[in-house]
């Protein structure tokens, strides 16, 4: 076991590059840090959000990693250069959760204002806000064809949105449902964390 150490704040977050040789951290010192994942060196350490980082998330194609902030705003960067590349902003309050569709061109963000947004990745315009919000929501998750949208609420309300449109096509009540949702590789389940489980909910057919 290796450890490594950098941040000076509590880390929040953490995801692997596409291709497993990096590592991205968010954490409360207002930074995100990209590491060599088999050294356990910080590469680069990215520094614009003036409040604690909570998430982070790495396109699939491996070109944009992009950071969401108790400041309100989720920034898009390009890992390799560690360059801003968009400001994402229109929430009133601060980021809970981001996620990037499969397809790396839409962004999705969760404000503690309980609203969803949907921002394209290459310009930051923001796409559309998603029909009725999440509670404090901490995850946000793609399903595989990059259609759906999933977040759980603090309420252990889980819900499931149309990407194009916004509109929600599933209300879920998973009992002890929440904080963490993630698809199945088929997209027809949703499994959803609870305080001492992991549930798993069959979508109805789209």
């Amino acid at each position: 076991m290796k450890r490594v150490v950098g941040h000076e704040g509590e880390i929040t977050g953490l995801v692997f590059s596409p291709d497993g040789k990096s590592i991205a951290t968010s954490s409360r010192d207002k930074t995100v840090k990209v590491w060599d994942a088999a050294k356990g060196t910080v590469t680069r350490t990215l520094s614009d959000h003036t409040d604690a980082v909570m998430a982070v998330a790495w396109s699939k194609d491996g070109k944009r990693l992009v950071s969401a902030s108790s400041d309100g705003t989720a920034i898009v960067w390009d890992p390799t250069t560690g360059k801003k590349q968009k400001a994402l902003a229109g929430h009133e309050r601060g980021l809970t959760a981001v996620a990037i569709a499969k397809d790396s061109t839409t962004v999705a963000t969760a404000s503690d204002d309980g609203s969803v947004r949907m921002w394209s990745a290459a310009t930051g315009k923001e796409l559309r806000k998603a029909e009725e919000g999440l509670a404090a929501s901490p995850s946000l998750a793609f399903s595989p064809d990059g259609t759906r949208l999933a977040g759980a609420g603090s309420d252990k309300t889980v819900r499931v949105w149309d990407v194009v449109s916004g509109t929600i096509k599933h209300t879920l009540k998973p009992g002890d449902g929440g904080p963490l949702v993630a698809f199945s590789a088929d997209g027809t389940r949703l499994f959803v964390s609870g305080a001492n489980q992991v549930s798993f909910v069959e979508l109805p057919a789209k």
